[in-house]
This record gives C-alpha cells, sequence and structure tokens, in this order.
C-alpha cells in the first residue's frame, strides 16, 4: 500500500487508506458493507433484474428534483450573481427545456404503473428523502450545530 501511499509530493500530501478511514469515522466502510448487504440481500430476494430496474427507477425519481432545482439555481446566479453574462438561449430556454423533458421521464417511468416492485420506486424515493431530511436535522440544524449557516450561500469568487 506504500505504492498508492504519496498523492502529490508537491503539496507534501500524504494519504493512506487508514488515515482516510480515521478521518471519515467509519462512515466510508458502513457505507459500502450496507450497499452490499442490501443489494445481495434484495438481489436475493427479488433478483438481480427487479433490483437493478427498482434501483435505476428510484435513483431517475431523485436525480430529477436535484437537476430541476440545479437549473433554477443556475438561472438565479446568472440573473442576480452575473446580469452581464446571462445568456437566454444557455441559462433560460435550454434548462426550461431539460426541466420539461425531465418532468416528462418521470411522469412515463409511472404511467401506466409498472409491475411490482418496480411500482415502489417512488415510496423507496421518499424514504431517502425521510432519511435525508433526518441526518440534516440531526447533524445540523439542531440548536447549537447552527454555526455553519453563517458562511451558507458564500461562494467562491470564480474567474
Amino acid at each position: 500500500m506504500q505504492c498508492i501511499a504519496q498523492i502529490s509530493p508537491k503539496q507534501g500530501i500524504f494519504y493512506t487508506i487508514g488515515f482516510a478511514t480515521t478521518q471519515t469515522g467509519i462512515s466510508a466502510p458502513l457505507t459500502s458493507l450496507t450497499a452490499l448487504l442490501v443489494c445481495l440481500g434484495v438481489g436475493t430476494l427479488l433478483g438481480p433484474n427487479n433490483v437493478f430496474n427498482l434501483l435505476g427507477t428510484t435513483g431517475t425519481f431523485v436525480y430529477i428534483p436535484v437537476f430541476i432545482l440545479m437549473n433554477l439555481a443556475a438561472y438565479r446566479f446568472f440573473r442576480e450573481q452575473r446580469p452581464s453574462e446571462f445568456n437566454f438561449w444557455s441559462q433560460l430556454l435550454l434548462p426550461v427545456l431539460s426541466t420539461a423533458a425531465l418532468l416528462f421521464i418521470g411522469y412515463n417511468s409511472m404511467v401506466p404503473l409498472p409491475a411490482a416492485p418496480i411500482v415502489f420506486a417512488p415510496l423507496l424515493t421518499l424514504f431517502y428523502l425521510a432519511v435525508g431530511l433526518g441526518i440534516l436535522f440531526g447533524r445540523t440544524l439542531r440548536p447549537g450545530q447552527r454555526a455553519w449557516r453563517t458562511q451558507a450561500g458564500n461562494l467562491p469568487e470564480v474567474s
């Protein structure tokens, strides 16, 4: 493992797998183990094709709001922060078209209703959302854990 321990001799950064594990706690190995167990466990029950389709459809429903919010953020950024660089085609028309395409994909993923277990993909997505909001509240939005908010929204100047 010494051959991969040194990442950047110029910057003096030495990084080992052990160091990464101590810095992130057990979250990285635990996440990998959980993913493996879920895929093997659910894959054994439902079959690999059904698990692939279920998780792929769930991923679709997770990505749709993320990309729609990204389109809105890009529009707001260029309208408010860089109005001189705003371009109708790339910051308004194309995001509107891609948002419409995403909504079309989401709609056609559920109409007509697919067979089980793929029909449960939206529920699994809501479960992911609930867990994520629970972690967000538990780790960062509790009273006494809100100091990070003073820097929220501050973007480094890019050139």
